[in-house]
């Protein structure tokens, strides 16, 4: 039972705090809520020797600020590929370079494979002169051998 006491005493408490809480909100007022229009501050725009104030003529000065807008990105693109145009002239030049060291490169090795060919050249015709050589001389000593031949089985004949 103490239980349900609490509970039940709990809600009467808290009702007088509810209805304590209403009643201080009712002697306290609320201000009302006042709308204050925004006011940008504009600066004025100095375009060559013309300034444009935007409490002068809106239009005019959204129009002068548009301008303004448009040269600065032009000269923002206008930046940009000038140092793309940068960028693309240094690689050529590095290009440049590597090709004519590849140039030279290239004219050293074609220099050395000719000079390779002539010695290759040079060795086959060594070659092939050994090998006439041999030859003549295999036939010189066939020659001798069938001349010896030849003069003993004439011996043996007559």
């Amino acid at each position: 039972m103490d239980s349900l006491s609490n509970y039940s005493g709990d809600s009467t408490n808290e009702s007088s705090k509810h209805s304590d809480l209403t009643s201080s909100d009712k002697n306290t007022r609320i201000p009302p809520i006042i709308r204050k229009g925004i006011h940008k501050y504009y600066e004025p725009i100095h375009d060559g020797t013309k300034v444009y104030r935007y409490e002068d003529n809106p239009s005019e000065y959204k129009k002068a600020r548009k301008r303004i807008q448009n040269r600065e990105s032009a000269c923002r693109v206008r930046s940009r590929k000038k140092n793309y145009v940068e960028e693309i002239e240094v690689e050529m030049d590095a290009l440049r370079n590597e090709n004519s060291e590849l140039k030279v490169k290239n004219a050293s090795l074609e220099a050395e494979n000719n000079v390779l060919k002539q010695r290759l050249a040079m060795f086959e015709k060594m070659v092939k002169t050994e090998d006439n050589e041999n030859q003549n001389q295999n036939c010189n000593y066939q020659q001798s051998n069938y001349n010896d031949y030849d003069q003993g089985y004439n011996n043996n004949n007559q």
